[in-house]
C-alpha cells in the first residue's frame, strides 16, 4: 500500500535535525585542541570538555530546505533552547563560571530580532524586555516556553551573557563540503577527500552507536580522533609512487656542488670524479623526488624520517666496525682507504622505500642527503674534517 503524501505524518524535519547534530559534532571533533573531549547527548546535543575544566555546551537547530527560514522572534528554535537552558540552570550552578552555551543553526538572524540581540551581546535588560513583549502575544505552540521565560527571567538574565548564537551555519546538505575543507587542512589529498569522508563517517557513526549511553552520552577524545585521522590518511596514500622522468630533474654540475658537504665528504676519501658525478645525480634526483612526494601529499614527512632512521641504523654498525679497525691509527692513507671501503659497502645497500618501487638512485641519494646533514659519514673522522668556521 502506498501512503497518501497529503495525509501521512513525516518525520523528515526531526530526522534532519538528528543527522545535523551528528554531522556538526563530527566537524567539531576534528577541530578539538589537545586534551579536549567531545561528548554527544551528555550535557547537551554535544559538549566539549577542556583540560582546564571549562565546558562548551552546544545545541544544534536545523531548518530543512535550500533556503532555511530565519530565526524570528516567533521561532520555536529560539524559545525552546532558551527555556531549556533556563530550566537546566540548577544543574549548571556548580560550574557556572566554567561553561558557555552555543546555539548552532543554519538559519539567518533578522536585523533587530531577539536572536540578533543575543548574538550581538546587547544589554541583558533590552533582551529580557523584548522577550517579555513577545511573550505577551498569544501562541499555543510557544506558550510553555514563554511561560518559563516570564516566570524565571532572573535566572535567564544570568544565563544570557553566556549564550552565543552561531547563525548561517552550513545546512545538512553542505556538511560534506565542510568536512572536506577540514580534511584538506589536515593534508588529505583532494582526490581522496570523498573516500576519507565516507570512511570517517562510518567510523564515527559505528562508534557513536556502540558508545551511546543513557546517562553519560558518547565520548570521543582529541587523541583518539588524531590517531584515527592519521591512520586514515596513511591508508589513503598511494602504495605505488610516481618516479618521474629524467626531464623533471634539474641537476647542477659537479663544479657547482664542490662546497656541498656530501661532496666534501667524498673528496676526503679520495673519491674519483666519476663517483662524484654519480653522487651529484643521485643526490639531486632523490632530493627532487622526496620534495615532490611531500608537496603532493603522496607521503608524509614522518614516513621519510622513519626511512632515514633505518638507513642510519644500517650505516651505524658498519661505521662502528670501521672505527674499531682504525683505532689508534694516524695513517692518513689508511684512514681514507677504510673510509672508501665503508662508502662502497653502503652503496651496495638497496632498501626500497615501498615494496615493488624501483628507484635505484633513491637509497644512495638518501645516504648523500644524510651525509649533507652530517648524520652519516665515510671518513673515520668525518665530523672533524667537515667542521669549519661558520658551520
Amino acid at each position: 500500500m502506498t501512503a497518501n503524501p497529503l495525509t501521512r505524518n513525516t518525520a523528515a524535519g526531526q530526522l534532519g535535525g538528528y543527522l545535523y547534530q551528528v554531522e556538526v559534532a563530527l566537524i567539531r571533533l576534528l577541530t578539538l585542541e589537545e586534551g579536549e573531549i567531545l561528548c554527544i547527548e551528555g550535557l547537551e546535543d554535544f559538549h566539549v570538555e577542556s583540560p582546564d575544566k571549562t565546558a562548551e555546551l552546544s545545541q544544534t537547530k536545523h531548518e530543512m530546505g535550500k533556503n532555511p527560514s530565519t530565526l524570528t522572534n516567533r521561532s520555536i528554535n529560539l524559545w525552546k533552547p532558551l527555556a531549556n537552558c533556563t530550566n537546566a540552570l540548577p544543574y549548571l550552578e556548580k560550574d557556572f563560571d566554567n561553561f558557555k552555551l552555543l546555539l548552532i543553526t543554519n538559519s539567518e538572524l533578522p536585523p533587530k530580532s531577539i536572536a540578533n540581540l543575543i548574538a550581538s551581546k546587547c544589554s541583558v535588560g533590552q533582551i529580557i524586555q523584548e522577550l517579555r513583549t513577545e511573550a505577551a502575544k498569544p501562541s499555543e505552540t510557544l506558550k510553555p516556553y514563554m511561560k518559563v521565560i516570564v516566570e524565571r527571567k532572573s535566572e535567564l538574565a544570568r544565563l544570557l551573557p553566556k549564550i552565543d548564537i552561531i547563525s548561517g551555519n552550513v545546512n545538512l546538505a553542505k556538511t560534506t563540503e565542510e568536512l572536506g575543507k577540514v580534511l584538506r587542512g589536515k593534508t588529505f589529498r583532494s582526490d581522496r577527500i570523498e573516500e576519507a569522508i565516507e570512511r570517517l563517517r562510518g567510523w564515527f557513526h559505528t562508534e557513536l552507536a556502540n558508545r551511546l549511553d543513557v546517562d553519560g552520552g558518547a565520548k570521543f577524545s582529541e587523541s583518539e580522533c588524531y590517531q584515527v585521522v592519521c591512520s586514515l590518511r596513511d591508508s589513503l596514500i598511494e602504495t605505488g609512487l610516481p618516479t618521474y622522468s629524467d626531464a623533471q630533474f634539474d641537476i647542477p654540475s659537479l663544479a657547482d656542488c664542490q662546497n656541498a658537504r656530501y661532496i666534501r665528504q667524498l673528496t676526503s676519501i679520495d673519491a674519483t670524479n666519476r663517483m662524484l658525478e654519480r653522487a651529484v645525480s643521485d643526490y639531486w634526483k632523490t632530493r627532487t623526488i622526496r620534495s615532490k612526494w611531500i608537496n603532493q601529499v603522496r607521503v608524509l614527512p614522518d614516513q621519510l624520517a622513519e626511512y632515514d632512521n633505518a638507513l642510519i641504523y644500517k650505516w651505524e654498525s658498519k661505521y662502528n666496525d670501521l672505527l674499531d679497525s682504525v683505532e689508534g691509527s694516524n695513517d692518513d692513507t689508511e684512514l681514507k682507504q677504510q673510509g672508501m671501503k665503508l662508502y662502497k659497502i653502503i652503496q651496495e645497500i638497496d632498501m626500497p622505500f615501498r615494496p615493488h618501487l624501483f628507484l635505484p638512485q633513491f637509497t644512495p641519494g638518501s645516504y648523500h642527503r644524510l651525509a649533507e646533514e652530517l648524520r652519516v659519514g665515510w671518513h673515520p673522522h668525518f665530523k672533524v674534517l667537515m667542521s669549519s668556521p661558520g658551520e
